[in-house]
């Protein structure tokens, strides 16, 4: 399953973790990168790396620093939101082939401990270090 998202993604020049960043950062309707990166379960400077080059080819709008500290905002592009939808398209497909052995009472079971799971993860982030 994972290499033919993959194979998808790649036809659109995406990997999973850009499709996640942006899957992410449409929920959330924009975001800053710190909190981004917890919600994508990476540190901050791969982060602001694959951000730099999503915004290079203009997929995200990315602040840029403030002069003080290092918060930056980034929130999706048209061009983002749209390749994001024709991601999500394959990506259903798979979901869909995923979940077929599953009952519908099962399918609802599983989405309700994974977002428990997630919680747990998200809601006790590690804390990022301070900079003056």
């Amino acid at each position: 399953m994972r290499c033919d998202l993959d194979k998808m993604l790649i036809m659109l020049d995406l990997s999973a973790a850009r499709f996640r960043a942006l899957s992410e950062l449409d929920a959330a309707g924009g975001t800053y990168v710190g909190q981004l990166a917890r919600l994508c379960f990476v540190r901050v400077p791969p982060m602001v790396r694959m951000l730099e080059r999503m915004h290079e080819r203009q997929i995200v709008q990315l602040s840029k620093p403030q002069p003080r500290g290092r918060v930056r905002n980034v929130r999706l592009t048209d061009l983002g939101r749209a390749l994001l939808r024709s991601a999500q398209e394959w990506v259903g497909d798979v979901d869909q082939r995923l979940l077929s052995r599953l009952s519908e009472a099962e399918q609802q079971e599983l989405e309700r401990l994974l977002q428990v799971c997630r919680l747990g993860l998200v809601s006790d982030p590690v804390p990022e270090p301070e900079f003056e």
